[in-house]
């Protein structure tokens, strides 16, 4: 994986500055960022790079200098990359299927059947893959596919780069792909590389697939495909092919977490690297033995040599790891390091660090060790609201596009009459429809969420004292109405336990320190004394 991630960073640097000037290199990356380079496969290859970090800036200096371009030698010391991409990984779908995704739907027929294609799918290793390439690459392609012997309907995930041409409707939708996989067949000892090609079309309504040696042709001079099939035999009338961006800014392709900040990171990496090879060049101490004297005929000493065994001249001792020299009368030993400011360049590159990371707030989720102490969820959560506010942004857009796959996956199921998939409803009558509740990327701890009981506890208390029904209270925190038959039951028993009735709100707030049910005490408040009793409403 590396040596081709070493491969696509040299072959882009030496496109770039091939026989043109570092001003054609930001144009391309330009142009590459903006969505209209010839082939966005260079960026993924560059992105990839950055996120592999190891080799970066030595194979782009190789190919900056086989390009005649000179280039200060640089090193990926502060390449933030890998961290941001690797916060969604942690923060996107954690956790187990199905927990990281519970469903929510009017339909609960279709709850099983997504589970099943997820399970065929091994969506729960797979979503891992996918939380990385999309910040990684800020695009994922998502295909739902159907085996051969068509007992089993899955999805497969797309590299990017290997989405050489797609069209999209006014809804997002594709109608039009094109993926190009690089293959390789054997023939006994023999070996060809070859491409395999398939172009799916909502407008022709077909699926054809070729394998060729004839690079990114265009698909007319490719000739009779291999295969050809209507996209009716899927039982569908659709690209089952679903695309998410992780940031949309209108263009075709999307951005990924870090492709904006590419030149800070550079920036950032040579200030590292400088600062780097301060330290250890500089502090390569160089002695000079330096004459004070001269001798009885008042002509300076003759040079000594350091370092021999002649004591005459000099000596040196070694004890341990410390050098001592011994010299005679009318000599110095001298060093010659520089008098380098260090603290200022080190203070230059943090400032540095900070405007990035003003950019990319996901870096701050790797700090928080520094800040020390048992920092609560609140105060986690506003130590990272930029980021977390970016989450909620990815997480939408990935959520949006599982539903769509899930959906094709369950029209294709449903039409192969696979066990479990029939009279589960209809796509057209929106019977498919769906949606996934968030998880929270810092949970709340227990001291919070028993703060949040007793607050909801003592706001359905000054509810029902103003005089608002209690079964209006109960509906509106969740509860069913055989639920709220049964508490007003126990109220008409006892008039007086109102407290007791609004207690079985508590069984409502995860994680609540003190459940409470119809008929038992209420709960403390904050202070640890019981509410007021209820005047009897």
């Amino acid at each position: 994986m590396m040596d081709s991630i070493r491969r696509g960073a040299t072959n882009l640097l030496s496109g770039f500055y091939a026989g043109d000037s570092i001003g054609r290199a930001d144009q391309l990356r330009l142009a590459t960022v903006a969505g209209t380079a010839a082939k966005p496969a260079e960026l993924y290859a560059l992105l990839r790079a950055y996120y592999g970090g190891n080799g970066l800036y030595q194979n782009l200096a190789r190919g900056m200098h086989d390009a005649g371009v000179a280039n200060p030698a640089m090193r990926g010391l502060r390449n933030p990359a890998f961290r941001v991409v690797e916060f969604y990984v942690a923060a996107l779908w954690p956790g187990q299927l199905p927990d990281c995704l519970p469903i929510e739907t009017d339909n609960d027929r279709i709850v099983e059947p997504i589970h099943q294609v997820w399970t065929w799918s091994n969506w729960g290793s797979q979503k891992q893959v996918a939380a990385r390439w999309l910040p990684m690459l800020g695009d994922l392609f998502i295909k739902v596919c159907q085996n051969t012997a068509k007992d089993r309907v899955y999805f497969q995930l797309i590299d990017p780069a290997h989405v050489v041409d797609f069209d999209t409707d006014e809804r997002g939708y594709l109608t039009y792909v094109r993926i190009d996989v690089p293959i390789t067949r054997r023939s006994r000892d023999a070996t060809r590389s070859l491409t395999h090609t398939e172009v799916w079309s909502r407008d022709l309504g077909t699926f054809r697939r070729w394998e060729h040696d004839q690079g990114d042709r265009p698909v007319e001079e490719l000739g009779a495909p291999l295969e050809e099939t209507p996209l009716t035999d899927f039982g569908i009338d659709f690209v089952p092919i679903v695309h998410c961006q992780f940031r949309d800014v209108g263009e075709a392709r999307g951005v990924g977490a870090f492709t904006l900040a590419l030149d800070k990171i550079d920036e950032a990496a040579r200030k590292a690297t400088r600062l780097g090879q301060q330290l250890f060049r500089s502090n390569n101490a160089t002695w000079v033995v330096e004459s004070a004297g001269r001798d009885a005929s008042g002509r300076p000493l003759p040079a000594l040599s350091v370092g021999t065994d002649g004591a005459t001249t000099g000596a040196r001792v070694v004890v341990g790891d410390e050098t001592m020299y011994s010299l005679p009368g009318g000599y110095t030993l001298t060093s010659l390091v520089p008098n380098i400011d260090f603290a200022a360049s080190l203070a230059a590159l943090n400032a540095d660090l900070l405007e990035l990371q003003a950019d990319l707030p996901e870096m701050s989720y790797w700090r928080i060790p520094e800040a020390g102490g048992n920092l609560s969820g609140r105060a986690l959560r506003t130590l990272l609201a930029p980021a977390l506010t970016r989450v909620e942004e990815a997480r939408g857009n990935a959520h949006a596009a599982l539903v769509r796959a899930d959906q094709m996956a369950l029209t294709m199921a449903a039409h192969a009459r696979l066990p479990g998939f029939t009279g589960i409803g209809d796509y057209a009558a929106g019977e498919f429809d769906h949606a996934f509740t968030g998880q929270d990327v810092i949970p709340a701890d227990a001291f919070e969420e028993a703060q949040t009981a007793v607050q909801v506890w003592t706001a359905a208390k000054m509810q029902a004292d103003l005089g608002i029904p209690l079964s209006r209270v109960l509906e509106e925190r969740g509860y069913q109405p055989d639920e709220i038959a049964s508490i007003e039951q126990g109220r008409e028993a006892d008039q007086g336990a109102l407290d007791d009735a609004l207690g079985a709100i508590l069984d409502r707030q995860p994680g609540a320190v003190v459940g409470v049910q119809p008929g038992q005490p209420a709960p403390p408040n904050g202070n640890g004394a019981r509410p007021p009793a209820a005047n009897g409403r």
